[in-house]
């Protein structure tokens, strides 16, 4: 067994054990018309005395069968705890331009390097790393982050979510398995550890396996603004805004039953506003097109309209509420603070930060 006793202050929990005498059998394992070569002790860990990087884990098996739902020809891939390598070995077979096999044990990092050397083509592909979990990756991002049943207690969760975090393009997907149940309280610590490192919360996927502990999670990567770019676009917005008055226009029902209140437009001390945060923050995406008219969403139908139906509910909203009505006074709307809210991406479904911002006052 390769140890390195300096290890132990890293991380919270024992390294496994590795038999380098054992693990000297080639197996192949089918992905497609791939045949794809591996070295390992046996078959698979039940077949084993001892449970470590030189047998094939469970989860590994039953990853590699379905990885290819997740993996685009061309991508970058990083394997967290290898072991023997085959999900990231399947990876390449299935077209990974660039994988990284990374572990925190030599041993199966040796016995990986002796795996690519028996797949032909593969030593351009794949390359071996020393990684522990927790560690930030410093090398090439990477499109696809895998790992299976690597997680033993949920104090490595945090660590696994960070190292997976650093290593993704934004964007990029972490994919982890696990064929046996992980307790009561994993689904919210991988939860609670995604919403810290800028995964988005993990979805359960529906991988077409049948045996009843195997589970794969997706985990989307999605860039947080940075503390600095924040904490500027606070400071623009406290002390270049002020209050304003928004005067409703009509009422807008779509063709799935939303109803929208739609304004007669932004007045200019909005749109100064505007321009002096593109002009402070120039690295911010662009404005969508849908936010350069004041609006609010009201409500939606759960069912989509007929156009019958559409037609009738427009006729209500032009009857009811008409241009002569929105434009009373006592409809205007008072905006005296702002929101600057920080989201994970464009779908606005996972919020990172958020902060209620007084607006100077101003006087019609």
């Amino acid at each position: 067994m390769d140890k390195n006793e300096s290890d132990e202050e890293e991380e919270p929990y024992l390294g496994y054990m590795f038999d380098a005498a054992a693990a000297s059998q080639v197996h192949e394992f089918v992905v497609g018309s791939s045949v794809v070569k591996y070295l390992s002790s046996c078959e698979e860990v039940g077949e084993t005395a001892v449970q470590g990087g030189h047998a094939v884990w469970r989860g590994a098996q039953l990853l590699s069968a379905c990885i290819s739902q997740f993996i685009v020809k061309g991508d970058a891939v990083l394997e967290l705890g290898c072991g023997v390598g085959l999900v990231g070995l399947i990876c390449a077979a299935l077209g990974a331009k660039k994988v990284w096999l990374t572990d925190r044990d030599q041993g199966a990092l040796a016995l990986c390097q002796q795996s690519i050397a028996v797949n032909e083509g593969f030593a351009d592909i794949c390359q071996v790393n020393r990684l522990l979990f927790g560690q930030v990756w410093t090398d090439e991002k990477v499109n696809l982050v895998v790992a299976a049943d690597i997680i033993y207690s949920t104090g490595m969760i945090s660590l696994i979510c960070k190292t997976a975090s650093s290593s993704l393009k934004n964007g990029g997907i972490f994919i982890l398995a696990a064929s046996f149940d992980l307790g009561p309280d994993f689904a919210n610590e991988l939860e609670a550890a995604c919403s810290t490192t800028g995964l988005q919360a993990p979805v359960l996927v529906n991988y077409g396996s049948h045996e009843q502990n195997f589970k794969v999670w997706s985990m989307t990567y999605a860039k947080q603004m940075h503390s600095l770019e924040q904490g500027l676009l606070e400071q623009v917005c406290t002390i270049k805004s002020k209050s304003f008055h928004l005067w409703p226009r009509a009422f807008l029902p779509a063709w799935n039953g939303t109803i929208t209140l739609a304004f007669q437009g932004w007045p200019q001390q909005v749109l100064d506003l505007k321009q002096t945060i593109e002009e402070a923050l120039p690295g911010l995406p662009a404005e969508n097109p849908g936010s350069k008219w004041p609006k609010l969403t009201l409500g939606a139908s759960i069912l989509k309209l007929t156009l019958p139906e559409l037609e009738i509910l427009d006729s209500i909203l032009r009857h009811e509420f008409s241009p002569q009505l929105l434009n009373k006074a006592e409809l205007c709307w008072y905006i005296d603070s702002l929101w600057l809210t920080v989201y994970a991406s464009g779908s606005h479904e996972i919020i990172f930060s958020k902060k209620r911002l007084p607006m100077c006052s101003y006087q019609m």
